[in-house]
């Protein structure tokens, strides 16, 4: 009986250091861009996702990252990936009309499929070129 509640403990405690971990992870993500270190960012949040892919403030920052490096598809698809899961999230929308608007791209089929559309590369990527 003690040892099934010191194994208990044990798994109780690595519980609660996974998420105390992402937390500081995800502080230091945010730092990162707010410093404009994009690239260590990237990373932070990229391997935050890789432990867990539903940790969706990860999206969201990843997302953020992307649209700073003009990566307009990859943000597109994180934050319709937090949209999905939260459909009220406004940072989200707000993040996922700024990827659309800085594409020049006039519907949201267009981006998801990556299609050419009328106007001027706007976000610097190579997809999206006529």
């Amino acid at each position: 009986m003690v040892r099934a509640l010191s194994v208990c403990a044990v798994i109780g405690l690595c519980a609660v250091c996974v998420p105390a971990n992402n937390q500081k992870a995800l502080r230091q993500a945010k730092s990162a861009l707010r410093s404009g270190d994009f690239q260590r960012a990237e990373l932070l949040y990229r391997e935050i996702l890789q432990k867990n892919d539903e940790e969706f403030e990860a999206h969201l920052g990843l997302s953020k990252t992307l649209l700073k490096q003009q990566r307009l598809q990859e943000s597109f698809e994180h934050a319709a990936r937090v949209i999905a899961a939260n459909p009220l999230s406004a940072e989200a929308h707000a993040i996922l009309g700024s990827a659309i608007l800085a594409t020049g791209l006039l519907s949201l089929e267009q981006l998801r499929e990556g299609e050419q559309a009328g106007g001027e590369n706007r976000g610097g990527d190579q997809r999206f070129e006529q």
